[in-house]
């Protein structure tokens, strides 16, 4: 069976997706996605909210983005995958300790940084912050994640990635097998939540949510736009809910405080 046979065959049964006969992926049919109402910015092969377009029709591209005063990458950069959320931003926190040469590597489609549903100018903005050179990659529905990124990486001879990775060991694996020509850093691997929430709660950037899981009951009342904090902590714990969202009950959002205009 082809894909156009698949994806047909799933939507007339109305079924969430199918297994691509190729990879053995799952694939989220048009009609799922456009229930959910939102671009995951995934680059969902059948997305109807742009990521189905032509490549040369999108205007998503990669974009190496430099702060002030900087106009090429120093050697031996280490980069780091932002999601523009708390555990990379931990992750950042930790690896400055011993990394000065530090790039943000930031996926996106659609304008959108998925599953953390962050618009691209805000991790923009982000990394003007913390005042460190951005590489936006644009995921194309026709190119695989890991060859998108790595392409993109080696064109910068970058040879270190860094993760902000907790303690999901499915997600670990799946990067040592897929980026195993780089040198793969955890700085945040396995530390206890409330060493990592100590270390957040005194940072200068202040995470709030940026976007619910859909599985979780509209009964936990978890809202877009409210701070992640103790209080927030409290109330998800009665409901079994991981308080860092390791099983994408939730996500976030950095914002960090405006600069002081006189």
């Amino acid at each position: 069976m082809n894909i156009q046979s698949a994806h047909k065959e799933a939507v007339q049964s109305g079924k969430p997706g199918y297994i691509d006969p190729q990879s053995g992926l799952f694939v989220m049919t048009e009609a799922y996605l456009r229930s959910r109402g939102r671009c995951c910015g995934n680059g969902c092969r059948h997305c109807p909210f742009g990521r189905s377009l032509p490549e040369e029709q999108s205007n998503d591209q990669n974009q190496l983005i430099f702060p002030e005063g900087m106009n090429h990458l120093p050697d031996s950069c280490v980069a780091l995958f932002w999601s523009g959320g708390k555990d990379s931003y931990l992750a950042y926190l930790k690896l400055v300790e011993t990394e000065a040469n530090i790039i943000l590597c930031t996926t996106y489609a659609n304008g959108m940084v998925g599953h953390q549903e962050i618009p691209v100018e805000n991790i923009v903005a982000q990394a003007k912050h913390l005042q460190k050179p951005l590489l936006l990659i644009a995921l194309k529905s026709t190119e695989r994640y890991e060859h998108r990124v790595s392409n993109a990486l080696d064109e910068l001879n970058i040879t270190r990635l860094a993760f902000g990775d907790l303690h999901l060991e499915e997600i670990k694996d799946w990067r040592v097998r897929f980026f195993s020509q780089y040198k793969l850093l955890l700085p945040i691997w396995k530390v206890p939540y409330p060493e990592l929430l100590d270390r957040l709660w005194n940072a200068d950037g202040v995470p709030v949510v940026s976007a619910v899981g859909d599985h979780i009951d509209s009964s936990v009342n978890i809202n877009v736009g409210e701070e992640y904090n103790r209080q927030f902590i409290d109330k998800i714990k009665p409901h079994n809910i991981d308080v860092m969202g390791e099983n994408g009950e939730f996500h976030t959002e950095v914002v960090f405080p405006k600069p002081n205009t006189f």
